[in-house]
């Protein structure tokens, strides 16, 4: 019979051990994803550059991204206009899944320009 009261107290003490040791955590939460950065950058001639930029990782389905879209005429003439129109598309391999910007532009010269895009 003595041992009895060994092993309650045992057990006891393993269960608040326990306790302390894991009762305090927060729960679990998966790692956050470390970002990536994602730049393309395009010369159109001397005087038009295009660049796209972003993060290239952790996006979730359902979710929103936010990229750039930078239409630069710094090296061209302030009396020259850059005209044109840009589409942005989410792709897969099997092609387009949906298009997520169209828009048209008209940029004087001498300009950088920026557009937030979210996906």
């Amino acid at each position: 019979m003595k041992r009895k009261p060994v092993i309650g107290m045992t057990v006891t003490a393993i269960i608040v051990v326990l306790a302390v040791a894991f009762g305090g955590r927060e729960p679990t939460t998966p790692p956050a994803t470390p970002p990536s950065p994602l730049t393309g950058v395009w010369g159109l001639g001397e005087k038009h550059v295009v660049t796209f930029s972003g993060d290239s990782t952790g996006h979730i389905a359902g979710g929103e991204s936010e990229f750039t879209l930078e239409l630069d005429t710094r090296a061209a003439d302030v009396d020259e206009r850059w005209q044109g129109e840009y589409c942005v598309l989410l792709l897969d391999e099997d092609g387009v899944v949906k298009r997520i910007e169209h828009q048209h532009f008209d940029i004087p010269g001498g300009v950088k320009t920026h557009a937030s895009i979210t996906v």
